[in-house]
């Protein structure tokens, strides 16, 4: 069973749980001082003082359905619709600009390369 097909049969009482997890994520609060400052510089600078963005989100979340979900895969993220994903993930003391690195076509190719230790397997 692939990623779509799953997610088309999953339960309203699971997409809850994962709405719920995502929800109390937003509301955590930073733990330290250096976050808090890293996350109010974000709003102010990066997001045009929209101080009100993280209760939008939440707004927006809780509104969100499993149909919705199931409609934005299917328009953008399947493979016969998209032309091309790029994922760029970076941690937070990453330098921002541009990413090195090659595409990725086959994940069987990805694993031949990038080979996981031992201690990263489930």
């Amino acid at each position: 069973m692939n990623f779509f097909e799953s997610l088309k049969e999953l339960s309203e009482e699971e997409f809850s749980k994962i709405k719920k997890s995502v929800l109390h994520s937003k509301l955590q609060k930073s733990t330290s001082v250096s976050g808090e400052a890293e996350r109010l510089f974000t709003i102010a600078f990066e997001r045009n003082a929209e101080f009100d963005l993280n209760s939008e989100n939440i707004k927006a979340i809780e509104q969100l359905k499993i149909e919705d979900i199931i409609q934005a895969v299917d328009s953008y993220l399947l493979p016969s619709r998209q032309r091309r994903l790029i994922l760029r993930m970076s941690g937070k003391n990453h330098p921002e600009g541009e990413s090195e690195g090659e595409p990725i076509y086959s994940i069987a190719e990805f694993k031949k390369l990038y080979k996981c230790p031992g201690n990263c397997l489930p």
